[in-house]
């Protein structure tokens, strides 16, 4: 599902946001470390840009799909990701969004999703070593 929809609001984002909502996404970003993956972290940064896509729709869809990650049942039956490859993604994902590069930040989450996607089933996260540009 939040490949059908993210990669449309990173376009959005990278559009519609307010300097402080793009200031929200970096800050998001900021708070997170290379190479550690904090649940928290993640939800807070893809809010973020659900926030700055200015489409309540769609945030409150991600919003919805998000929480359920939260869920400790669901979790259980996940592996612990642990690649620094999310991270540079998101890396890529707010820079593209703060230079106001919608498509570029459309790819990139893309490209994000999908690597999650190929690591959960049962694929690396880390087969994306080379920069998605």
């Amino acid at each position: 599902m939040r490949l059908l929809i993210e990669p449309e609001i990173a376009r959005l984002a990278a559009v519609r946001g307010t300097p402080a909502e793009i200031d929200a996404i970096l800050a998001a970003h900021a708070a997170a470390e290379p190479g550690v993956f904090d649940l928290e972290h993640d939800i807070a940064f893809h809010g973020a840009v659900a926030a700055a896509c200015h489409n309540a729709l769609a945030a409150n869809l991600l919003a919805q799909i998000l929480e359920l990650t939260r869920d400790e049942a669901f979790r259980t039956r996940l592996p612990a990701y642990t690649d620094e490859t999310g991270w540079r993604h998101h890396d890529q994902i707010a820079a593209a969004i703060r230079d106001r590069h919608a498509a570029e930040a459309e790819r990139v989450m893309r490209t994000h999703l999908s690597a999650i996607l190929t690591w959960l089933n049962g694929g690396s996260a880390a087969t994306d070593r080379e920069d998605p540009r």
